[in-house]
């Protein structure tokens, strides 16, 4: 379990499987004696649906959609040790208002949790003259304070990050209908006291931008900028907005033939006498935190600190995460380096003839040393080329090193 990396406070106890051989391109995969709460698991209570989960005093605590016998829903608390047996309570969450006075929603489904400082918050759907957002909190698991409403009818699906940005909190939603269509873009809202929301901007479907790298070549002794070493949010801010690079920006050798996988919220620069090849997710975001105080046409270029310091997750991957040595791979093959929900990379070390069928929406081929033939046409260091749709068998002839990209 050491070569994953959870952005949370320690859980020691967290149930664990191993990824199955055979899975591929899923961050995450079932448990595979699900489902870990059957039907009707207390009295009232038919089945359990959409729930959240959380690490709470060494155990583990959640909320769930429970579909009572009557087929309306509400939230239930439930309460584990190891997060697979739960002992689910008898009663639903009784909501009250600021005055202790009673406050239920007519019915309520799907909730989210999260802990922001010291106070836990619950989002769930509600009926509030159709699809609306239900919101409340609580210190204890005892006490559950409903807040109004964030958002007008109709909308579903939502969650608060878990901690403040600016100040503000900030939840990303799904405005919808008030039936069950398929559609709904995501936006994400601010508020300072959970009463008043705005600043509603839409969000394109991406929190950042998905990239790797492919070292061509690079100077002896060469390092990239991948990271930072500030432990959280507040070093991160406070080293940024004080200037303190050196003790900052966390500086990783590489060499030829290395390959590096970048996610969203990771500080990176290339620096100099490095040659790189770049996949990335097809997206127009990229912000500047620091640019070496160098000039462009005379001027600084421009810097986004803020919207930076809001995106950077701290603490950073390890160098270990990152960085994969993939200079001795096996002979003719297709050996895939990184497999994400935007894109597929391979490497292909060709020594003499090797024939592969082209099955993806299309393939990317750069070559990156020596030359070959394919299907019967010549290709050297530094062509690149497409494989559309369709392309069939793919035959190749020579010696070289090949790098090869597909959409997921």
């Amino acid at each position: 379990m050491s070569k994953y990396t959870m952005i949370s406070p320690q859980v020691p106890n967290v149930p664990w499987q191993e990824r199955p051989a055979d899975l591929k391109g899923a961050p995450v995969w079932r448990y595979n004696e699900n489902p870990i709460i059957g039907r009707n698991p207390v009295e009232g209570v038919a089945r359990i649906f959409n729930s959240a989960v959380m690490p709470y005093e060494g155990e583990f605590i959640g909320v769930f959609r429970a579909e009572q016998t009557n087929g309306i829903p509400y939230i239930y608390l439930g309460r584990s040790k190891d997060a697979i047996h739960w002992e689910i309570d008898k009663e639903k969450i009784n909501f009250v208002d600021e005055d202790g006075k009673e406050f239920m929603p007519v019915y309520a489904y799907d909730p989210r949790l999260v802990k922001i400082e010291d106070t836990y918050y619950i989002m769930w759907c509600q009926d509030f003259y159709g699809a609306s957002i239900g919101l409340a909190k609580t210190t204890d698991f005892k006490t559950f304070v409903r807040l109004e409403n964030p958002f007008l009818p109709f909308n579903r699906n939502a969650v608060m990050f878990p901690r403040k940005i600016n100040g503000n909190f900030v939840m990303m939603s799904r405005p919808s209908d008030s039936g069950h269509t398929p559609f709904g873009d995501i936006f994400i809202s601010e508020s300072p006291d959970l009463v008043y929301w705005g600043r509603h901007r839409h969000e394109k479907g991406s929190l950042g931008k998905m990239e790797c790298w492919y070292v061509l070549d690079c100077p002896k002794d060469a390092k990239l900028v991948l990271g930072h070493k500030a432990k959280s949010q507040g070093e991160v801010r406070e080293m940024v907005e004080n200037g303190k690079w050196e003790e900052f920006l966390q500086y990783v050798p590489v060499k030829k033939g290395d390959f590096i996988q970048i996610d969203p919220g990771t500080v990176h620069a290339i620096t100099t006498g490095c040659l790189l090849l770049e996949t990335q997710q097809n997206s127009d975001v990229t912000y500047r935190i620091y640019d070496y105080d160098r000039l462009s046409n005379g001027k600084p270029r421009e810097l986004h600190v803020q919207k930076s310091i809001d995106v950077i997750l701290a603490p950073a991957k390890s160098p270990e995460d990152m960085v994969k040595h993939v200079q001795n791979l096996p002979k003719n093959t297709l050996n895939e380096l990184i497999s994400c929900q935007y894109y597929t990379v391979f490497k292909l070390d060709l020594e003499g003839e090797m024939t592969f069928e082209q099955s993806h929406p299309f393939l990317n081929i750069s070559v990156t040393e020596g030359e070959a033939v394919l299907n019967g046409t010549k290709v050297k260091k530094g062509d690149h080329l497409i494989l559309p749709a369709e392309f069939g068998a793919v035959k190749l002839e020579g010696k070289a090193e090949i790098i090869a990209s597909a959409v997921r």
